[in-house]
């Protein structure tokens, strides 16, 4: 970030229907405000500002791959149903503090003649971050030898929760030759200028009962990938390798597991430079901290099935859903 940002606060309205990919009607402003909001402030702020939401989402793509590990390969079967997962973030992700290091010139609103031009200095840049205090702005301070000489307002938090939610659609058919397939889909949805939201997901599985039918508990083995765009703005991508055991009882089946996992998003805007005057294309990219995480949950099978799971790894995850099928 080497400009200073002269900003408004974003706009609330839809902001929590994008956070759970239910972009229907109040999407596209909620995009849009969120957008708007970035435009801004530079790449570091904006960075540190989305942190949570694109570390969040990233887990969430991947999370209630299964509910149970039963995989028979004669019978046919099939599932359609909504999941719902959401990210626990912890209180110090609602906030952030991060130093850039300047060159004081017009970069930075330092004209020449300026006593201080052509020095060296620093960004201090602090405040909430999108899942932040909605009542109090950031700032970017400017430093020279350890002494402020500029400070300017910035943006606000958009939600304060430390909870991250994720709406994930989902349909599955087993029981060929051992194997299941399944997709993660929500329909294209139009976000005005921006473009278009497109989420899709696939995967398969495999049970491996079906190889070795003599183990005490059923067990299956998985790959699964999501993306997740939001126009060029914000493009997610998500993957899990999984090995899934469970144990059915009467009406309950109890499973656990673990994944190796990956995330990417790419994030491009236009910064409004308030010195020039001109959009400034920005772009970062950021992978995804979680690399790992064991799954534990339990399926209460009733005609429908209905489950509730957690998820341990650098992130908590929790997730519950209710699929259709026979």
């Amino acid at each position: 970030m080497k400009r200073f940002p002269k900003v408004t606060k974003p706009c609330c309205v839809g902001v929590i229907a994008l956070l759970s990919v239910c972009l229907v009607g109040s999407g596209p402003v909620a995009a849009e405000s969120l957008l708007e909001s970035l435009q801004q402030v530079g790449p570091e702020y904006a960075n540190a500002y989305l942190s949570p939401l694109i570390q969040s989402w990233g887990v969430n793509q991947v999370t209630a791959l299964y509910t149970t590990a039963a995989i028979g390969k004669s019978k046919l079967t099939w599932e359609i149903g909504l999941k719902v997962a959401a990210t626990h973030i912890s209180e110090d992700d609602q906030s952030f503090r991060t130093f850039v290091p300047v060159t004081l010139d017009e970069g930075v609103g330092i004209p020449p003649g300026d006593p201080n031009y052509g020095r060296e200095g620093f960004l201090e840049l602090a405040g909430p971050t999108v899942m932040g205090d909605t009542d109090t702005d950031g700032t970017a301070t400017l430093y020279v030898d350890g002494v402020p000489i500029r400070r300017e307002s910035t943006i606000s938090g958009v939600v304060n929760t430390r909870w991250v939610p994720m709406v994930i659609p989902e349909a599955s058919i087993g029981g060929i030759a051992g194997f299941k397939g399944m997709i993660r889909f929500f329909p294209s949805v139009k976000l005005g200028d921006l473009g278009k939201l497109k989420y899709f997901g696939f995967g398969i599985q495999y049970g491996v009962n079906n190889l070795i039918p003599t183990l005490p508990i059923d067990v299956l083995v998985g790959y699964f990938r999501q993306s997740l765009d939001l126009g060029s703005f914000y493009e997610s991508d998500a993957s899990s390798f999984h090995l899934g055991l469970s144990k059915r009882t009467t009406m309950v089946t109890i499973y656990g597991g673990g994944a190796l996992e990956s995330s990417n998003t790419k994030v491009k805007y236009n910064f409004d430079d308030p010195i020039s005057g001109t959009p400034v294309p920005i772009s970062f990219e950021v992978d995804g901290v979680q690399d790992y995480r064991l799954t534990i949950g339990a399926t209460l099978e009733m005609g429908v099935r209905i489950n509730v799971e957690a998820n341990a790894g650098k992130l908590a995850v929790y997730s519950a859903g209710v699929m259709f099928g026979f």
